[in-house]
């Protein structure tokens, strides 16, 4: 037990391997995101950003809350008059 089967499996060589594999894959995904600023400039050059529709007007937002919180009542209403009718 011990090193001795460490030793006879190469159980060194393994770990150190699989230290620079994982040593090599961070760096790669620390440099990516370093660069990640300059390749979205150039690809904003290359593919530029499609205009957003314009945004709906505040006074029909608000109206349309309206009609869902009404709508809302409404429903809570009838349900509850189900109710009380089923239990009379």
């Amino acid at each position: 037990m011990g090193w001795e089967n460490v030793w006879e499996s190469n159980g060194l060589g393994i770990a150190m391997t699989g230290l620079v594999i994982v040593f090599a894959a961070l760096t790669l995904i620390s440099v990516f995101i370093a660069l990640l600023p300059r390749i979205l400039l150039v690809l904003s050059a290359v593919l530029p950003a499609e205009p957003l529709p314009p945004a709906p007007s505040q006074r029909r937002k608000a109206a349309d809350e309206e009609e869902l919180v009404a709508a809302i009542g409404v429903a809570l209403h009838h349900r509850m008059s189900q109710q009380s009718a089923s239990t009379r």
